[in-house]
């Protein structure tokens, strides 16, 4: 029995070839879609998983200051005092501190590093390829280096004992070679430095100096059955025996760590929640348009086969029977359009990868997705069949020999689930305009200096040839100015804590530079004045933010920071994305040896320029590695995430179109298949085709205005809420969500009046002999 209803259903969906395919396709593209954004969420909440300890190792922070930056020798009275405690790691992150690595025969760039010791390799459980002695640190001045750094650098030969330079000062050997990090590792590095190499760590850098001495991470492996509750507490009670100035204490897990609420200092690649639920509602919403979708085909394809129903019923055929055949039709539909889905899925996995910005594959597919998989077929399944289930179990035989059969209550569910599908429409439309005119508010807005034709080139650090270069430099007829600093708007490498007149603290960020620093950036002074070419040290400008905190109201009164005159006051300049406000930045005339060479170049025969900069380094230190970066590209990068973000919502907005069109020509061709004796009296009658056009797509258009009236003010709140994340936003107007209400309705117009006109132009004769 199975065998021959299953071949029926086969028959059946081939005989009715275009209804199949419109009910199977919208399922599958929401399928598809919905598959991709739950695997896109089981990537970002199982990152760090590949950690065997990672519900026993926490990170320590600071709740009160947000902060995760440590003093690095408090690990050891963290050790000794708390027998929870099983082991304690130290760890410096520089991810964003390329390191010019040189082996005797050419200088590389290693563009992440952490300073650590043995302990991090047994809390994270790192793959070890092979050593020279039983800990990967070995003595004092080793270094451990990836797999793939150890290929950049020493090609096919063995690593193990070469000697390599690290930023021309540190001479170290290599005693080891790890795995990659896993690409679900929120943690990643090129090469680790030995932290019992004092000189080695920049913690022991800003002791010396006198800044920045907190930059390390701390790491707690706890005890089997310790309780992390009673550990804060304990540890809370004893924080004025830490070095580190801490307002509090807390413990985050370190599978909790990316999406967690970010840190400053944390060297762990962060996460966006808030991305991830607007990304999850959204797949359930396309999801929930191809379900309806769906339900509105199978309530079409049942209403067709009424008179094989009635003939079944008076045979005989009991309600279960009925069920049973059903049951199993819709399943073979949403099996088929799973099917399609997968395909849709691996045919499309590079380009989603690359949109999502993670590295998705069905191979992803563990115990909780596939369980994930089986609740969302179920459900379908369910879903589709309890309308059908519905309808047998209304159906009377006199109502069938009348022609009326539950014809009110599915006009209601059709008109409800049309104003749904036309809503999201329109919100996903008025998102994708939104973002977009947000996106081109970021990219053209003024960050505070002239970013183009501006570049950086980074030296290693102790590298005492920079002014050499720099003078040799300048003499390019196409470089315009350049200035040597410490730090510049796209990288701050020191920060400290300041004080205002009243005693509040916070963070100052620290650019070392010389006297040209200002007008190679050409920043905008608003009080006071640029440094002097004959002055040297002592003295340093404050941008608006910096001023404002430290509550001054003029710069009478020669106000000092760190020590130091403060000349002038300069328009803010952005170090981060604008989603966050401007910080308090200090530029600092110095003497010091620079790391960072900036160059305001014409821009006429850039590639020339840059050959030019690359054979003076060349010439004047040949074994100096040439890395540069453009600003523009620097701020670019910064909003990347924005861009993912719009153009997924591009994509998630072209889809709901798509399924939205295919489940309005559904309902139109069965419109077009109930009225057609109608149309053909009418036609007969002197109906032009255009009025009878007209007549059919009438009911669409006035849904279509309803679902309109209803999405534009849900629009404008979610779009309200999301540009709330941003510091620096547009200003919010009924424009664009009025545009996507008028787009939606057009594009609706047009599907359902290709199929109306289509039907309105047949031979009245043809239609008259309707059954």
């Amino acid at each position: 029995m199975f065998l021959h209803n299953l071949k029926l259903i086969l028959r059946q969906l081939a005989k009715n070839k275009v209804h199949s395919f419109l009910g199977i396709t919208s399922i599958a593209f929401g399928f598809a879609v919905s598959f991709v954004i739950a695997l896109f969420i089981h990537h970002e909440f199982t990152m760090d998983s590949v950690y065997p300890n990672r519900e026993r190792v926490y990170e320590v922070v600071d709740p009160e200051l947000k902060r995760a930056r440590m003093y690095h020798d408090d690990r050891y009275y963290l050790a000794e005092n708390f027998p929870e405690i099983e082991e304690v790691c130290a760890a410096e992150f520089h991810g964003q501190w390329a390191r010019p690595v040189y082996t005797g025969e050419r200088p590389f760039y290693l563009k992440s590093s952490i300073t650590t010791d043995n302990s991090f390799f047994r809390l994270f459980s790192i793959e070890i390829i092979e050593k020279i002695a039983e800990e990967p640190f070995s003595q004092r001045n080793s270094v451990v280096l990836t797999q793939s750094a150890a290929k950049l650098l020493f090609g096919d030969s063995n690593p193990l004992g070469r000697e390599i330079t690290i930023d021309r000062v540190d001479t170290v050997f290599v005693s080891a070679v790890i795995a990659d990090f896993h690409e679900k590792s929120s943690i990643d590095a090129q090469i680790l430095l030995n932290s019992e190499n004092v000189d080695i760590r920049a913690s022991h850098m800003g002791d010396r100096n006198g800044f920045d001495r907190y930059s390390t991470s701390l790491y707690l492996l706890l005890k089997e059955h310790a309780s992390k509750d009673a550990l804060i507490v304990k540890i809370r009670e004893s924080l004025d025996e830490l070095k580190t100035q801490m307002r509090g204490f807390d413990l985050i897990r370190l599978d909790e760590i990316y999406m967690g609420e970010p840190h400053v200092g944390t060297g762990h690649a962060i996460g966006n929640p808030a991305l991830v639920l607007l990304f999850g509602i959204v797949g359930g919403l396309l999801l929930s348009l191809s379900v309806i979708n769906h339900i509105t085909f199978i309530l079409s394809y049942q209403m067709k086969k009424l008179k094989e129903i009635g003939i079944k019923k008076t045979s005989g055929a009991g309600f279960w029977n009925l069920m049973t055949y059903i049951l199993l039709e819709v399943s073979v539909w949403v099996l088929l359009s799973l099917a399609l889905a997968l395909i849709l899925v691996e045919l499309t996995m590079p380009l989603t990868s690359n949109l999502l910005g993670c590295e998705l594959s069905l191979k992803m597919l563990d115990g909780a997705f596939l369980v994930y998989l089986s609740l969302v077929i179920l459900c379908v399944v369910s879903v589709s069949t309890a309308v059908p289930a519905w309808l047998l179990a209304e159906f009377d035989i006199r109502n069938f020999l009348t022609g009326f059969v539950g014809a009110g209550v599915s006009n209601y569910f059709r008109k409800a689930t049309t104003v749904f599908q036309f809503c999201v429409a329109t919100i996903l439309l008025a998102g994708v305009l939104v973002v977009q005119e947000q996106i081109d508010f970021i990219k053209n807005r003024d960050v505070g200096f002239e970013k183009e034709q501006l570049l950086q080139v980074e030296f290693p650090l102790g590298f005492e040839q920079a002014s050499t270069i720099s003078n040799r430099i300048v003499q390019d007829p196409d470089v315009l100015s350049c200035s040597l600093s410490q730090g510049n708007p796209a990288y701050i490498t020191h920060r400290s804590t300041a004080y205002n007149e009243y005693g509040d603290s916070f963070q100052l960020n620290r650019i070392f530079s010389d006297w040209r620093f200002p007008s190679t950036f050409q920043l905008e002074i608003l009080h006071g004045r640029y440094f002097d070419e004959d002055e040297r040290g002592r003295l340093c400008l404050l941008n608006e933010t910096a001023f404002k905190k430290y509550g001054w109201e003029s710069l009478d009164g020669n106000q000092f920071v760190n020590g130091m005159s403060v000349v002038g006051v300069y328009k803010d300049f952005h170090t981060q994305s604008l989603r966050y406000p401007i910080q308090a930045v200090v530029i600092e005339l110095s003497e010091r040896n620079f790391r960072t060479l900036n160059l305001r170049i014409s821009g006429q025969g850039v590639a020339r320029t840059l050959d030019g900069i690359r054979e003076a380094i060349r010439e004047l230190s040949p074994q100096t590695p040439f890395e540069y970066q453009f600003f523009d590209d620097w701020y670019d990068q910064i909003h990347k995430n924005e861009e993912r973000f719009a153009s997924a919502i591009n994509l998630f907005a072209v889809v709901a179109f798509f399924i939205t069109c295919f489940g309005l020509l559904g309902q139109t061709i069965e419109t077009c298949l109930k009225r057609t004796k109608e149309v053909g009296i009418r036609k007969s009658m002197g109906a032009s085709a255009v009025s009878i056009g007209v007549m059919l797509t009438g009911s669409f258009m006035k849904t279509a205005i309803i679902a309109n009236v209803i999405a534009i003010p849900i629009s404008w709140f979610l779009m309200n809420e999301w540009l709330s994340h941003f510091d620096y936003r547009i200003e919010l107007t009924v424009m664009p969500l009025f545009l996507a209400g008028v787009v939606t309705i057009a594009i609706s117009a047009l599907t359902v009046s290709w199929q109306s006109i289509r039907t309105a132009s047949a031979n009245p004769v043809e239609a008259l002999r309707y059954e």
